[in-house]
């Protein structure tokens, strides 16, 4: 017999064993975050544009792992909620401010104590702000309305990646649907002579 032939033997069979235990992740799929189901916020304006202002993502923001786009969710709320009503040639232009969900992970205890309880060891902090200008023909600012709207939760050490996928999809759309009252009022309370 070959010395340390019996070695290999052993490690392949646990690396199979290990390879064969690990959880898979099964596949989700998350709704897309729509508004179309909410009444539409008409405006006096010829034109809307969507425009995205944001600054590089941080060492810790994980906004482009995420299940549901916080950027894509504000775009679609401009889409979905703002519509174009005409009788003058001002423009809206919605510019997306802030959309990101930045991770911290949490100290965990160690000991004995920690084998029999499960722990909180990720938080969570979302953010999505967004402002509406109107915009006369000369490219004067008119109006303002401005909403944002913050979520932050936590993980425990237990949560699966699939728990977190789906409970990272809610934090996002409870987010939007904070954002979307927010807005709306902002809209309502700053447009008066721009809603028709």
């Amino acid at each position: 017999m070959i010395p340390g032939k019996p070695l290999r033997h052993v490690i392949a069979a646990a690396l199979l064993i290990l390879t064969g235990c690990a959880a898979e992740v099964p596949d989700q799929s998350f709704p897309q975050i729509t508004f179309r189901h909410l009444q539409p916020l008409d405006l006096r304006v010829v034109d809307i544009r969507i425009d995205r202002d944001l600054p590089e993502p941080a060492a810790n923001d994980v906004t482009a792992s995420l299940p549901a786009s916080p950027a894509l969710a504000l775009s679609q709320w401009a889409q979905d909620r703002l519509r174009l009503a005409g009788s003058t040639r001002a423009t809206a232009r919605f510019t997306v401010l802030a959309a990101r969900v930045l991770r911290k992970n949490l100290k965990v205890e160690g000991g004995l104590a920690a084998v029999f309880r499960k722990q909180v060891d990720q938080r969570f902090d979302g953010l999505v702000e967004a402002e509406i200008e109107i915009l006369d023909e000369r490219g004067v600012r008119r109006a303002t309305a401005r909403a944002k709207a913050e979520r932050v939760i936590t993980v425990r050490e237990d949560d699966t990646i699939a728990d977190r996928r789906r409970i990272l999809f809610e934090m996002t759309e409870k987010m939007m649907a904070d954002f979307d009252r927010e807005m709306e009022k902002a809209i309502r309370r700053h447009f008066v002579e721009w809603l028709f």
